[in-house]
């Protein structure tokens, strides 16, 4: 076979494997993930080192969760080798994205991939969204409902359309820039997704460059924090409750409620309002009121197990006891304790550093690196971080990472 063919089959397999993973359901995805990761391997064979040792210490998670599974008594189940599929899917997926970017030789492929594909769910969504509004009219929820809770992939298109230095390669040459970046910040913007806004302003402060230890970086933040504060603070005092679903109002009170969600620890489960509305925070504290003793501590309550929610909760159907939490770092905590939690920052702090090394024809390459680490920390904190089972974070991550590796620069901190 020759090498143009070998160059082909390999972008295919990248955009199949893309769409596979943002609209398959779990279990098909991760088998296609499978076979893309091991046909790779076969004829690839080598990974960078930074991928080698997250895949290293994604695979000790791993381990952990599996020992303390049977050492709890959580035997080989359904919830068992569910808990095993979410955990191993990480790394299928950066292992996977990592080697096909990196063995097309094409360097703006990617980009053009991520933009082209986005740009296209962009369209269908706001088809959607003009079909359906005449119907159920302007309701947040219902067009939720009806289109979906966000894309990020929209989000991350928007980014590199941002990127305007030629010498990156990350950078596209495209005529029609501006539509293409209107088109999607109209989408994103429909989504009402508090998640893909939050991610835009992190991956947009990165790019920056404002993650970089120096003073205007401090200023910056600070003037951020403030700002966030206030906005926050503000929200507290304007008069609007769930029950508003029409128009904004649903909205800007998702807002208002935003660090409740996460972080309440008062929730009356016996008023189910006040308990829907703090869902986050009271599955998260099940979850750690039931991971006691100095073994589940230390090394969680293993693949298997399950958090009982104390009532018969509505979530589609009737559910007392669920084996995923919004709350991935608690998630990571309750299947496998604090030595699961140490390992995945050490981990995503061990990639955050390559944001701190910067050649300036590669600035671009950096900083989206540390910018995607911090997306991942905040999405860990309200939809699994890379333990989700639809999100694109890391597939985006492994090719940024393999695009790295094809600078061969030799990067000093500055």
């Amino acid at each position: 076979m020759s090498t143009r063919t070998y160059n082909i089959l390999t972008q295919i397999s990248f955009i199949v494997y893309l769409i596979t993973s943002k609209f398959l359901f779990l279990e098909l995805s991760y088998l296609i993930g499978c076979f893309f990761l091991i046909t790779s391997l076969l004829i690839y064979k080598k990974i960078s080192q930074t991928v080698f040792v997250t895949v290293l210490g994604l695979s000790t998670i791993v381990v952990i969760g599996l020992i303390s599974g049977l050492l709890n008594d959580n035997f080989i189940s359904k919830a068992y080798l569910k808990d095993f599929v979410y955990f191993t899917k990480p790394i299928i997926v950066l292992t996977t994205s990592f080697i096909l970017i990196k063995n097309i030789p094409n360097t703006t492929f990617f980009s053009k991939a991520i933009i082209y594909f986005a740009i296209i769910t962009a369209i269908f969504h706001l088809i959607g969204v003009l079909f359906y509004i005449p119907q159920i009219g302007f309701t947040i929820a219902g067009l939720r409902s009806k289109l979906g809770l966000g894309n990020n992939i929209e989000v991350f298109a928007f980014i590199l359309l941002l990127i305007k230095n030629k010498e990156s390669i990350l950078y596209v040459h495209l005529r029609n820039r501006f539509i293409y970046q209107f088109i999607l910040f109209l989408s994103i913007s429909f989504y009402f997704s508090r998640t893909d806004f939050i991610m835009l302003i992190i991956i947009w402060i990165g790019l920056k460059g404002y993650y970089r230890p120096k003073l205007r970086t401090f200023s910056f933040l600070a003037v951020f924090v403030i700002f966030t504060s206030l906005l926050f603070y503000s929200l507290s005092f304007v008069n609007v409750s769930y029950k508003d679903q029409d128009g904004l109002s649903s909205f800007i009170y998702k807002m208002k409620n935003t660090p409740n969600e996460m972080f309440q620890s008062k929730i009356d489960k016996n008023n189910l309002r006040d308990l829907w509305h703090n869902w986050r925070a009271y599955e998260a504290k099940m979850a750690i009121d039931q991971t006691t003793g100095l073994r589940n501590t230390v090394i969680g309550n293993g693949f298997g197990s399950l958090v009982d929610l104390k009532i018969e909760a509505e979530l589609g159907e009737k559910i007392r006891r669920i084996p995923i939490l919004h709350n991935g770092f608690i998630y990571i905590y309750f299947k496998t304790g604090f030595l699961g939690i140490f390992m995945y920052i050490i981990l995503f702090i061990n990639i955050f550093i390559i944001g701190f090394r910067k050649k300036e024809s590669e600035k671009e390459i950096h900083y989206l690196i540390a910018s995607l680490i911090l997306c991942i920390f905040f999405t860990t904190f309200v939809i699994t971080g890379i333990y989700n089972a639809y999100d694109l974070l890391l597939v985006y991550l492994g090719s940024i990472l393999a695009l790295y590796s094809k600078t061969k620069l030799s990067i000093k901190p500055s």
